[in-house]
């Protein structure tokens, strides 16, 4: 059961570590790629006296949203784009997430998996404080495109003409605005408009000029609803304007794309004087809007609530809110869900039902590196998975409200968990990495370097993963391997100074009479070496080094066995 809710920047600033924790227990909290440009703005703000710097204000925001309780919306032009080329687009409180691939498990359940927004990524870097120059060049760019003092002036003025309808308040707005985007004779120059403002190129323009002429050149709101929902937003805002019932703030505009991803979420939160007058002109009957301190106030007191009662009590509420009738979220819940009439959040799940559900969740985790199979709609799937970290700060997933590393998993299991889990990474990236190797060579000892073992690349080929994944495990241990050899082949496998494989590499060409001749030396200290196949003559080996005049990167082996 799930409430969907989008909460804007000015919502998300007032709200505390513990009452975000607990909006996203009772409601599934929708980021909006906008929320997370607005919070890397923050990165080239000017430091107030008596406030922190603005990284850690970046920083302190990023550990307010937790990746396993949140999902990150799609970009509202990729969406709009893909429906006006035909993908249907669900309006109906559902997030819109981008689908990496689709998987059947090993039952035969047939599921999607949700792929990794670039918005995660980053917000699990700023947790840290790990901020690129990337991210402080986007940050200064963004601040310089939405603090311009004169923006919306010139775009007032440029709307802005004799002829221009006035409205004296928004319900005539909201009345004009239906009629004139659902007048049959000017389809033709809205979707022009729709391709000039949401950046859509030429070629991709015609497709969608040829899909709409082929389907009769029907109004916008049937050919794309979620197109013609923008252009509803667009135009409220820019007739609004003109009409001086919106201000010619700065940031007006950019508190604008908010409301381009209303028809995904249930409730919509904002203390923000455009988003109170655009809002209920744009939502559904089945939608609620919640001013940002009044929700603020409903989660201040469940937070209060729940830490006045035992852990195991605190607990039960995971994943229902207490009944406080009093409270906003128990009321939503109540409308909703029937709540508390038809909750099984206190029915007894019996030991076999629990370990029917571990087995069904390990079932769909193997399903995350299945083949892709062909499945078009949502409704035809079974299962979604979508693959999120957690930090050893975010709150503990038991429901007690404490964070992780004071709660269920300590700071030592936790990370003796993330050692296990970058070993595993590592491990996966050395044998894809090596599983494109065309051969391996031994290379005798010379001035320079050690004698190395050499796996040779051909160009197309040319992963360096392994050999940096290597590096990046052992730094600057010394490292054993060993190695069978099966007809021309050879497997190496990597093992660690306890004497547990690391890992076992598939089967490599090798020349026989390089390999005895390379253990005839019974070298004490070997390397290993990525090489490049020479595409002049595909016999020399190309060492790959960093940059001209460094030595290459290398392992070093101090017992290699056949």
């Amino acid at each position: 059961m799930n409430i969907s809710i989008i909460i804007d920047k000015s919502t998300f600033q007032s709200l505390s570590f513990e009452e975000l924790y607990r909006l996203s227990c009772y409601y599934k909290h929708i980021i909006t790629p906008v929320l997370t440009m607005e919070i890397l703005g923050d990165l080239k703000k000017e430091v107030q006296e008596g406030k922190p710097p603005s990284s850690e204000r970046v920083k302190d925001f990023a550990n307010k949203l937790f990746p396993m309780e949140t999902i990150v919306n799609s970009h509202y032009k990729a969406i709009l784009k893909g429906e006006l080329l035909g993908t249907p687009v669900s309006l109906d409180g559902r997030p819109h997430v981008d689908i990496k691939k689709a998987v059947a498990s090993e039952s035969g359940m047939k599921g999607f998996i949700i792929k990794e927004s670039e918005e995660e990524k980053s917000i699990y870097k700023w947790k840290e404080g790990n901020f690129t120059e990337a991210d402080l060049e986007l940050s200064a760019i963004w601040r310089m495109t939405t603090t311009q003092e004169d923006l919306l002036e010139r775009l007032k003025k440029s709307l802005k003409s004799d002829s221009s309808p006035k409205f004296k308040n928004f319900d005539e707005l909201d009345k004009s605005v239906n009629e004139v985007l659902s007048n049959p004779e000017i389809q033709e120059y809205l979707l022009i408009s729709l391709l000039e403002n949401y950046d859509i190129d030429a070629n991709t323009g015609v497709q969608i000029f040829g899909r709409w002429n082929q389907q009769g050149k029907p109004l916008i709101k049937e050919f794309a609803p979620y197109a013609f929902h923008c252009l509803r937003v667009d135009t409220l805002f820019h007739f609004g304007l003109t009409s001086d019932l919106i201000g010619t703030r700065p940031t007006n505009r950019v508190d604008l794309e908010y409301l381009y991803y209303l028809p995904f979420g249930h409730v919509f939160t904002s203390n923000d004087k455009v988003h109170k007058k655009l809002a209920p002109l744009l939502l559904r009957n089945d939608q609620k809007f919640i001013a940002g301190p009044d929700l603020k106030l409903d989660l201040k007191n469940i937070v209060e609530f729940l830490n006045s009662l035992e852990i195991d009590e605190r607990r039960k509420f995971k994943s229902v809110p207490p009944i406080i009738e009093s409270s906003y979220t128990f009321q939503l819940w109540k409308e909703y869900f029937n709540y508390p009439i038809q909750n099984n959040g206190d029915r007894e799940i019996s030991e076999a039902e629990k370990e029917m559900m571990k087995e069904k969740m390990r079932e769909f985790e193997k399903a995350l590196e299945g083949d892709y199979i062909e499945l078009e709609k949502s409704d035809d799937a079974e299962f979604i998975i979508k693959k999120s970290w957690i930090s050893k700060t975010d709150p503990c997933y038991c429901g007690s409200g404490k964070k992780l590393n004071e709660c269920c998993i300590p700071v030592d299991k936790f990370r003796e968990i993330v050692i296990n889990q970058i070993k595993d990474k590592i491990k996966k990236e050395i044998i894809d990495s090596y599983s494109k190797v065309d051969h391996v060579r031994f290379s005798h000892s010379t001035d320079k370097n050690l004698p190395a073992i050499i796996f040779v690349y051909k160009i197309s080929n040319l992963d360096p993963k392994g050999l940096l994944g290597l590096l990046r495990y052992f730094k600057n241990e010394e490292l054993k391997i060993s190695a069978k050899i099966e007809g021309k082949f050879i497997i190496f496998s990597i093992i660690e100074k306890n004497g547990d494989e690391f890992v076992a590499l598939n089967p490599i060409p090798c020349s026989l009479q390089q390999v005895k001749s390379f253990l005839l030396k019974n070298y004490n200290k070997i390397c290993i070496l990525d090489g490049l196949l020479n595409p002049e003559n595909k016999r020399d080996v190309i060492i790959i080094i960093p940059e001209e005049g460094v030595e290459p990167r290398q392992i070093i082996i101090n017992e290699f066995k056949i």
